[in-house]
């Protein structure tokens, strides 16, 4: 016989167009080289010389030198330099340079990965040539440079250069081709926070919004707070490295069923201020409750155990104060088992044969857990099992609910 069960609880901007699109004369120093507009903050790379600067990595720079360019601390394959961006900008080609004060020290074959500006925040994608089949581009020097030409403008936030293979030492000096992006591109790829309370005590607990998206270079995102009636809050933009927004809350804040949400908008830095920014995204929603993680089971008579599994998302003092209790009242989340079509014995007393038992109660049809100040962040189980009836009854549906008592009876805990 298998027994399928159903599990149930009960509680008492606009985002810009596609962003790969050319320019007409889109073919002008973007402003990487030496004395141009970028700053040194805007270049990361895997590792840097010890005899050297990362600034060196500007197109022209270093002319003094005896050796005037980036290279990474060991000469290896799948070390790299990164040029970041505040804003995006249409890159049509990389022009790359040979070191200063050498001729030998060169990038002789590289990789290119691109962040585009339609793609996610933080997400690198490999540039295949105009042919969309290169891999590995070979860099052919004439007078100590050389021109990548992309083809079609790349729109994109993120430029990744990985060594693949050298002369002696991979160095290289660089400056990006191209033009301004349009006025008004936002962040893509934005995904909805996560909310969930950080509890102390309850003198001491903060909703907490988790940003989902990865760090990402030039972005910044704005934290919208909304209680249930979808009052804005608070609004702040936060840290770009840390990427969470705290709402402080008391016991308080959580009588009359009250709820509350965040949303994330994101704009790059140098067009927050003039309210570039992407579609909002929206949190779950944050209330005192037990979440069900179990959606249904699969039982065989003559099988073993099978667990309801829930967790709480607050302590119990919060259970209580949504329930309109005492913060001190008893938590008990209490499992009920209903067959859905019930087996009736064909006798004179019709006695009803129960296809789920749980196993610790025998005939039992109710078992309890306690949720308490020591156990609430832990999942618990309750666990059920086929009931060996002896009848060939098929498969057969059963329901469990679950369903949280705020009061002071003392259940049996599992």
């Amino acid at each position: 016989m298998t027994i399928v069960l159903l599990l149930a609880l009960t509680l008492g901007t606009f985002v810009g167009p596609g962003v790969r699109a050319q320019a007409l004369a889109c073919d002008s120093p973007l402003g990487l080289a030496y004395g141009g507009s970028f700053d040194n903050g805007q270049l990361l790379a895997s590792s840097v010389a010890a005899d050297l600067q990362l600034s060196f990595a500007r197109f022209n720079c270093c002319t003094d030198q005896m050796m005037g360019a980036w290279c990474p601390a060991n000469a290896t394959a799948g070390e790299w330099l990164e040029v970041r961006l505040y804003r995006p900008a249409n890159v049509t080609s990389l022009l790359l340079q040979t070191p200063a004060g050498s001729a030998t020290s060169t990038l002789d074959q590289f990789i290119l990965f691109l962040e585009l500006a339609d793609s996610a925040p933080g997400s690198l994608t490999q540039f295949r040539g105009k042919d969309n089949k290169t891999e590995v581009f070979a860099a052919n020097y004439t007078n100590g440079t050389y021109r990548l030409d992309l083809g079609e403008a790349q729109t994109v936030r993120r430029v990744r250069i990985v060594v693949a293979n050298f002369t002696t030492r991979p160095c290289l000096r660089l400056e990006l081709f191209g033009c301004d992006a349009p006025e008004g591109l936002v962040p893509s790829g934005i995904v909805a926070p996560t909310l969930s309370l950080s509890y102390t005590s309850l003198e001491d607990m903060a909703l907490e919004c988790r940003l989902n998206n990865q760090p990402a270079f030039g972005i910044q995102y704005e934290v919208t707070w909304y209680d249930a009636n979808d009052v804005n809050m608070s609004s702040v933009f936060v840290d770009n490295s840390i990427l969470t927004s705290t709402y402080n809350v008391t016991s308080n804040s959580f009588t009359h069923d009250q709820s509350y949400r965040c949303a994330v908008a994101a704009c790059y830095i140098p067009d927050c201020d003039l309210g570039f920014l992407s579609e909002k995204k929206t949190s779950n929603t944050y209330r005192p409750e037990i979440q069900l993680l179990t959606d249904s089971l699969h039982l065989r008579e003559g099988g073993g155990t099978a667990n309801v599994s829930f967790i709480s998302n607050s302590p119990p003092s919060l259970l209580c104060v949504r329930g309109n209790k005492q913060p001190d009242c008893v938590v008990t989340v209490m499992a009920y088992i209903r067959d859905v079509n019930p087996l009736i014995c064909a006798s004179a007393n019709q006695m009803i044969l129960p296809q789920v038992l749980f196993p610790d109660g025998a005939q039992s049809e109710l078992c309890s857990v306690k949720v308490t100040n020591e156990n609430w962040r832990t999942v618990r189980s309750i666990s059920v099992i086929a009931n060996q009836d002896g009848w060939l009854d098929g498969t057969t549906n059963s329901t469990i609910t679950l369903t949280v008592n705020l009061g002071s009876q003392d259940f049996y805990t599992a």
